[in-house]
């Protein structure tokens, strides 16, 4: 079942990329952008793992990407961490690849659109004990850009992460939001 589901929100996820590739006239006459490196860090909200609700912490992350005309790909790892209360840390290593569709609201400022899959590598500890869990999941984005200069451009971005997890306790749902504001820098 749960392969399934993720082939779905795969899928899903890959025809919303399409959908936005082919919808945009630009991307056909655009030459290909340089690679950039992003990093960026935040802070954890909304976090929960199979209802249960989490205090959330820092965010980073790194990323390595390229650009189409509007049309970027990037993949990269965010580090995530939370708590619950006071006696237990948890925290995840976020791998993921993510396509986005920059839209222009001047020459040097837009807002970008992301979707993306995830694959969620995490550990509960608490008294001495952890908890590992691991599995695969979908994020979304939405966010705001503006050119600093050539080549650099700073960034805020939301995410919405949903991943199924695997442990040898059973089975948990993960759901977390992002907000972080980060630098993207052409090589």
């Amino acid at each position: 079942m749960f392969f399934k589901g993720l082939n779905l929100k795969i899928a899903m996820t890959t025809a919303a990329i399409a959908a936005l590739i082919a919808g945009s006239a630009a991307f056909t006459t655009a030459d290909a952008s340089p690679i950039y490196l992003k990093v960026a860090a935040g802070q954890v909200e909304n976090a929960a793992v199979s209802g249960i609700d989490l205090n959330g912490d820092l965010a980073y992350e790194g990323d390595v990407g390229t650009a189409v005309g509007p049309v970027r790909v990037e993949v990269g790892v965010a580090r995530v961490s939370g708590s619950f209360g006071s006696f237990a840390d948890v925290n995840a290593w976020d791998f993921k690849a993510t396509g986005y569709l920059d839209l222009p609201l001047s020459d040097n400022s837009g807002v970008f659109l992301g979707a993306g899959v995830d694959r969620v590598e995490g550990q509960a500890t608490a008294y001495g004990s952890s908890l590992d869990a691991s599995g695969n999941g979908y994020h979304w984005t939405v966010g705001a850009a503006h050119r600093f200069s050539p080549g650099v451009i700073g960034e805020v971005a939301f995410t919405r992460t949903t991943a199924d997890l695997d442990s040898s306790y059973g089975s948990f749902t993960a759901d977390f939001d992002t907000v972080m504001a980060g630098v993207r820098v052409s090589l």
